[in-house]
C-alpha cells in the first residue's frame, strides 16, 4: 500500500488555518467595532437646523433674529461669576433671564449650561456649577431660544471680556 502526501489530517494543513485565521480576524474586528460604536453614542447636533428631505439644512433663523433686534454684547468671566452686558436697538424689552451654553468643541460631556438672571437694565449675572473648558464656545440665548449670540469659534475663553455677536453656528 502506498501513502501519498495528502494523508495528513485536516488540522495539520497550513491552508485550513490560514483561512480560519482570516475569518477569526473578521469576527474580532467586527466585535471590536460593535463595542466601540455602542460605548460612544453620537453627539447631539446643536445649531439652527431644519429637516429637508433626508438631511439637515442650516436655517440661520436665530442669528438673523438677533441681528434684526440689533443685539450685541460682552461676556465677562471672572473667578466667581459670569456676566453678560447686552446692547440692543430700542424696541422689544430684554428678557428677565438668559441661558449661556459653554459648548466644548469635541465632547458634549464637557458642555456647561448656566442660567443668568437680570441684575440691571442690560446686565445679567450667574454662577457656573463647574469648571469652564478654555476651548469652549459661549452661546447666549433667551430662555425660549428665539435668538442667540456667540463668541467667535477661534477664541479662547479666558478670564476677562469677550465680544458676543450674532453668528451662525
Amino acid at each position: 500500500m502506498q501513502t501519498s502526501a495528502n494523508d495528513f489530517p485536516w488540522y495539520k494543513e497550513l491552508w485550513v488555518w490560514f483561512f480560519l485565521g482570516i475569518l477569526g480576524l473578521g469576527i474580532i474586528a467586527g466585535s471590536t467595532m460593535f463595542v466601540i460604536g455602542m460605548s460612544n453614542p453620537p453627539e447631539m447636533v446643536v445649531g439652527d437646523y431644519a429637516r429637508f428631505a433626508r438631511g439637515l439644512v442650516d436655517t440661520n433663523q436665530r442669528a438673523s433674529r438677533a441681528q434684526t433686534l440689533g443685539l450685541e454684547g460682552q461676556l465677562i468671566i471672572d473667578a466667581k461669576s459670569i456676566e453678560v452686558e447686552l446692547k440692543h436697538a430700542d424696541g422689544e424689552p430684554l428678557p428677565h433671564a438668559l441661558l449661556i451654553l459653554f459648548q466644548h468643541p469635541a465632547t458634549a460631556d464637557q458642555d456647561l449650561t448656566v442660567r443668568l438672571e437680570k441684575i440691571g437694565d442690560t446686565s445679567y449675572r450667574g454662577m457656573a456649577s463647574g469648571p469652564i473648558h478654555p476651548r469652549s464656545r459661549a452661546i447666549v440665548s433667551d430662555l425660549a431660544q428665539t435668538w442667540w449670540l456667540s463668541t467667535p469659534e477661534h477664541g479662547q475663553l479666558d478670564l476677562g471680556t469677550l465680544a458676543l455677536f450674532p453668528h451662525r453656528l
